[in-house]
């Protein structure tokens, strides 16, 4: 199986105060190290997406979400956010993850579907 994902990331140069580079943003707390243990169900799940389409987005986007899920989880398998952690875009009933989630589909549509 092969995975290509286009993009680009940048990271800093190491400075005079340690770090930089991937590793910096980790230690910088920008980043998150995966348990080794659930890599490969992150991955399986990554995996089940399709070539990038208009008609396969939206499936993509869930598997998405949901390996994201499996990655948040802790040791009793809960993670996420509950209804009660919601914050809401102000003056409005959106919560701010929904408006990142359409954010981020927009983007792939503008940048990878050229829409």
């Amino acid at each position: 199986d092969i995975m290509a994902v286009q993009g680009l990331s940048v990271w800093t140069k190491k400075d005079h105060y340690g770090g930089g580079g991937v590793l910096g943003d980790v230690e910088s707390g920008f980043f998150e190290l995966v348990p080794r243990p659930k890599v490969k169900q992150i991955w399986d799940t990554l995996l089940l997406q399709e070539q990038l389409t208009d008609d396969t987005l939206s499936d993509n986007v869930s598997k998405s979400r949901l390996a994201w899920n499996v990655a948040s989880k802790d040791a009793n398998g809960m993670g996420g956010t509950t209804k009660n952690d919601e914050i809401h875009v102000f003056g409005t009933d959106i919560d701010v993850t929904t408006l990142a989630d359409q954010a981020a589909i927009r983007w792939v549509k503008v940048n990878l579907l050229r829409e």
